[in-house]
Parts: structure tokens; sequence; C-alpha cells
């Protein structure tokens, strides 16, 4: 009976083990690498480049249409 015990200790232990050992294995391959960092930060300051370029833009519009606000205000006023 104690060396069934102990098999089956064994047993469960080498179970345990090898979850471990998968898990560990999964983390390593599925772990970021220093090239996988360096894209993550480029794509970063390409979209911050891209978000100052839109919003440069939506001034640049806003103010167009302030102007032609102002034009259409100017013309209302004069008929």
């Amino acid at each position: 009976m104690v060396a069934f015990e102990a098999g089956a200790v064994i047993g469960m232990l080498a179970i345990v083990e090898t979850s471990v050992a998968g898990l560990g294995w999964y983390v390593v391959r599925n772990a970021a690498t220093e090239e996988d960092v360096d894209d993550v930060a480029e794509t970063a300051d390409e979209a911050a480049r891209e978000a100052a370029a839109a919003g440069y833009e939506a001034a640049e519009a806003r103010r167009g249409a302030e102007q032609a606000h102002d034009r259409l205000d100017a013309l209302s006023a004069n008929t």
C-alpha cells in the first residue's frame, strides 16, 4: 500500500513537472524579443507623427472653415 502511494505521488509529480516545463517552454517561445520591442517603438513613433500631421491638417481645415464662415457673414451683412 505504501509503495503504491509513493508511486502515485511520483507519478503526480512527474505530471506537474511536465506541465511546468511545457508552460515554461510556451512562455519563452512567446516572449517578446528586442526586435519586437523595437518594432513596437517604431510603430508608436510613426503613429505619433501621423497623429501630429492629422492634428495640423484639422487645425488648417478649422481655420479655413472659420474664414469661410466670416466671409459668408460679411456677405450676408452687405445684402
